[in-house]
C-alpha cells in the first residue's frame, strides 16, 4: 500500500480512538469526550479520506481529483478541530476546568491525515 494512504488510515484511527478520551474537564460536567463534546464530525470527516486511501490502486497515491478531495477533507477537519479546541477553552473558563488531552490527540491525527493528503499527490512515493 501506498505510504500516503497509510499515513492517512493511522490518522484516521488516530482521530477515532481520541473521540472517547477526555476533551473537556471541569467541576460541574466532569470529564467531556469527543462524543459528547460533539467532536464526531472530524473524525466522520477524516472517514471518509480513509475510504478513498482503501479504494483505487493501492500501490500508488491519488489521481488529481482524488488527492484534492483528500486534501479538502483532511483540512476540514483541522479547521473543524481548531474552532472545538477554541470552545473547549472557553468551557474551561467558564465552568473552572481545564482542556482534556484527547482534543489535542486527534489534532494530532487530523495533522496526520493532512500529510498523507498531501504526499498523495505524488503516485511513485509508495
Amino acid at each position: 500500500m501506498h505510504r500516503s494512504r497509510l499515513l492517512i488510515l493511522a490518522g484516521t484511527a488516530i482521530a477515532a480512538g481520541a473521540l472517547f478520551l477526555p476533551h473537556l474537564r471541569s467541576m460541574p460536567t466532569g470529564s467531556v469526550n469527543g462524543i459528547t463534546g460533539d467532536s464526531w464530525p472530524a473524525a466522520a470527516v477524516l472517514g471518509l479520506a480513509a475510504l478513498l486511501a482503501v479504494t483505487g490502486d493501492r500501490g500508488e497515491g491519488f489521481g488529481p481529483v482524488r488527492a484534492l478531495a483528500a486534501i479538502g477533507l483532511a483540512a476540514a477537519a483541522v479547521l473543524f478541530t481548531a474552532v472545538k479546541l477554541a470552545d473547549a477553552s472557553r468551557a474551561a473558563d467558564l465552568a473552572s476546568g481545564s482542556i482534556g488531552y484527547g482534543i489535542w490527540v486527534m489534532g494530532a491525527g487530523a495533522l496526520v491525515v493532512l500529510a498523507g493528503a498531501l504526499l498523495s499527490r505524488s503516485r511513485k512515493l509508495g
